[in-house]
């Protein structure tokens, strides 16, 4: 089952925070071995996706390090962030040996801005079990990464005294973050992974355990502030805790924001297939950068707002009703946009394959967790709809009630720490670097 190591460390060094996930190989299963870490980010360290200042990032694992206490040093990490990466899924001739490595090489270079020896890169066949004996062409998974992308990633991993053993690409941890919450059912399905991350989304599309479709969206974390500042919010931290946590609509309004204002709000709650309404419900945790690491609740709690005999909202004043307005249509826009490009994509995507179904939307990345969008996305693509949740089929090292209610919680915001560190814990198809 693995194809390397066997107790590894998944590090997403993101723009704003940084997420290790401890997982390790346990006879045929995987399990989680310690809790999620989640730290902010080192102002200036990540941009994009990509490591710009490898000192002030290792100083941000130092400190997720000195919160999680695990007990390995490998890591697998991930670069992203155009140019500096491609990933691409590509069609040529069936070929094999010289000439299939450069073919890879010709169809890299299309794509990519620099020469071939400034990239690290590798790539993978699709061979689906069901795909023609006699087809004369194939599929090809393409990933490539500028060298100084890679190294500088690599540098802070190894300031903070860890050990690198792989360098992955983000949507294939996306992919595999996906397949392991849905289970093994998801080998027979089609699942449509949408990753909202800080600057940039992707949509993933995973058949049979292949990843066979990848697009990438600049509607991202980042727009949600921007559009926020733009309806009013001039201050960006109060416009980055709006986005972040509904409550802070009614500390800025001074009011509970009505159930009737249409607004989508970043979710308290809404941990739920869209179309299984009778699924529990569960809290998210709060998401301040400023909170050195995210440790298990004593117990789930449900907002304010939906507990049994909360006080009612005092009214609004005309100003206090304008500003939630605004802020209701900035964040609507957002996802309105999202939900669009969603299912413009899983239309194309069933167009290309045969009008095959897609199965299963799987959320992933701090901005999925927007309240509503998990209803708004499955209505818009006819497709069942759900937050990603890694650890669902994993063995844990508490199987306490909270502990899972927890996991479920912090599932979307650590799916591709979760993803990266999976790439040696099972069969998955191509890593950069690796």
């Amino acid at each position: 089952m693995a194809k390397g190591a066997t107790h590894v460390l998944g590090v997403d060094l993101g723009t704003q925070t940084t997420k290790v996930v401890e997982l390790q190989l346990a006879g045929q299963e995987v399990a989680l071995v310690s809790l999620p870490v989640i730290v902010a980010t080192a102002e200036g360290a990540v941009q994009d996706g990509q490591v710009v200042n490898a000192d002030a990032a290792a100083d941000t694992l130092r400190e997720a390090l000195a919160q999680g206490r695990f007990a390995t040093k490998s890591v697998i990490v991930s670069v992203a962030g155009d140019p500096m990466v491609i990933v691409r899924i590509g069609e040529m001739a069936k070929l094999s040996g010289k000439d299939l490595e450069d073919a890879v090489k010709f169809e890299i270079g299309r794509h990519s801005q620099f020469g071939i020896e400034e990239l690290y890169y590798d790539y993978d066949i699709l061979d689906p079990d069901d795909a023609p004996a006699d087809a004369q062409n194939m599929e090809v998974l393409l990933a490539a990464a500028h060298e100084e992308a890679v190294n500088a990633t690599v540098k802070a991993v190894m300031s903070a005294k860890l050990s690198p053993i792989g360098v992955d690409v983000q949507p294939l941890a996306m992919s595999r973050a996906a397949v392991q919450t849905i289970g093994p059912e998801a080998f027979d399905q089609t699942v449509c992974c949408l990753h909202i991350g800080a600057t940039q989304s992707a949509i993933i599309m995973v058949r049979k355990g292949l990843t066979n479709f990848i697009r990438f969206l600049p509607q991202a974390g980042a727009a949600f502030t921007a559009a926020l500042r733009s309806a009013g919010i001039s201050d960006a931290a109060a416009a980055e805790q709006i986005k972040r946590a509904w409550a802070d609509v009614s500390v800025l309004a001074g009011m509970e924001p009505s159930e009737d204002s249409g607004m989508f709000e970043v979710s308290d709650s809404s941990h739920h297939d869209a179309l299984e309404p009778d699924a529990d419900e569960a809290t998210i945790v709060d998401l301040e950068p400023s909170a050195a690491a995210v440790a298990p609740p004593a117990k789930s709690a449900a907002p304010a707002a939906s507990q049994a005999g909360a006080p009612a909202a005092p009214a609004r004043s005309a100003d206090e009703q304008q500003i939630v307005d605004n802020i209701a249509g900035a964040l609507e826009q957002v996802v309105s946009d999202i939900a669009t490009e969603l299912r413009r994509s899983v239309d194309f995507y069933r167009r290309q394959h045969r009008n095959e179904p897609v199965d299963r939307i799987v959320l992933s990345g701090g901005g999925s967790l927007v309240r509503g969008l998990v209803e708004l996305l499955a209505g818009e693509a006819g497709v069942r709809c759900q937050l990603a949740n890694p650890f669902a089929h994993m063995l844990l090292f508490d199987d306490s009630e909270h502990t899972r209610t927890y996991l479920q919680e912090v599932g979307p915001i650590v799916s591709l720490a979760a993803g990266l560190a999976l790439r040696d814990l099972i069969e998955a198809p191509v890593a950069v670097g690796g």
